[in-house]
């Protein structure tokens, strides 16, 4: 008799050891002071610990290859918790949140050459949401590491593509707001500037719609000199 399901149980059990090794191999990272901005100081474009974020990473993309979605949801949720928690180097939040980026792209088979369909359960919906969110932060610091405008769209396409089909859910019309507003500052072409602006603004009315009392939209609103009253 082979048993299966016992050889099953130990893979899982075995990947789920190499993404318990790669978080704590990433949070020493993170909790090292020389990683964070000092906001008297300039920037640092490099990482204290690059070998040990690199083999962290590592084993938490290996670890999460073929396992459950809630496993790889909860490490990228811990992935942006980390980010959140301390205010990270653009080189250190950029590594980080590209990692949540490719593991939720696999999981839920987002490809730069297809559009991603609708989430078909509540664990894909979750997933897709946390990869929006970390979309955002990504777009973010790959600007501060001067990344080229074209390469952070193309990164970013899976995203934009879930995100275009959300037009009544309030958080999804931010987040596209937010990344639409990055990429009319880093694209060179005027006209894909000009598109991606206006689709922040569009993405933000529809916010503004949905919930209109919400005060960050109504002032980012503002600040974009855009008139809510009418």
């Amino acid at each position: 008799y082979v048993g299966y399901a016992d050889y099953a149980s130990q893979a899982i059990t075995e990947a789920n050891s190499d993404v318990i090794k790669g978080r704590a191999r990433v949070l020493r990272v993170c909790l090292d002071p020389n990683n964070w901005v000092d906001p008297d100081a300039e920037s640092s474009e490099k990482v204290e610990g690059l070998d040990e974020l690199d083999k962290g990473l590592k084993e938490i993309e290996s670890g999460l290859s073929g396992t459950e979605k809630d496993v790889v949801l909860d490490s990228v949720v811990a992935l942006m918790g980390r980010v959140e928690a301390h205010e990270l180097c653009a080189p250190l939040c950029n590594r980080l949140t590209d990692t949540a980026l490719t593991v939720s792209y696999a999981v839920l088979g987002w490809t730069d050459h297809a559009d991603p369909a609708d989430p078909v359960d509540e664990k894909d919906t979750e997933l897709a949401q946390a990869a929006s969110a970390a979309a955002v932060r990504w777009s973010q610091s790959a600007t501060e590491c001067s990344v080229p405008g074209t390469q952070i769209e193309s990164r970013l396409l899976p995203v934009l593509a879930y995100l275009a089909n959300q037009t009544t859910n309030f958080e999804a019309c931010k987040l596209r707001a937010q990344i639409m507003l990055v990429l009319s500052g880093v694209l060179d072409d005027d006209d894909a500037a000009l598109r991606a602006f206006d689709l922040a603004v569009e993405s933000l009315l529809l916010a503004h719609k949905i919930t209109p009392e919400d005060m960050d939209v109504v002032r980012q609103l503002a600040d974009l000199d855009i008139d809510t009253s009418v």
